[in-house]
């Protein structure tokens, strides 16, 4: 009994998910304007942003270690964070 009203509630989530997807391309379609992106092109991009992403937090993380070894250095490399 409860599986039935899950799967009907997440069905009817698809439905009207596709109904507002539609009518927004309808909408895009009826002004004129073209779809370009295709789904493999907006997933590329996705991974592509997320390896920048991850790349940022790579280079922000190693100006925070030469930052905090900078303001720490007192001649010797006591004290010193290193680059994992």
């Amino acid at each position: 009994m409860i599986e039935s009203i899950v799967y009907s509630t997440i069905t009817g989530v698809f439905i009207i998910f596709s109904f507002i997807f539609g009518i927004s391309i309808g909408k895009k379609l009826n002004k004129g304007e073209k779809i370009v992106k295709s789904p493999i092109k907006v997933i590329k991009e996705h991974k592509e942003q997320k390896i920048y992403d991850e790349k940022k937090a790579e280079q922000e993380r190693i100006d925070e270690i030469n930052e905090y070894n900078i303001d720490n250095y007192d001649g010797t490399g006591i004290g010193q964070k290193t680059f994992k």
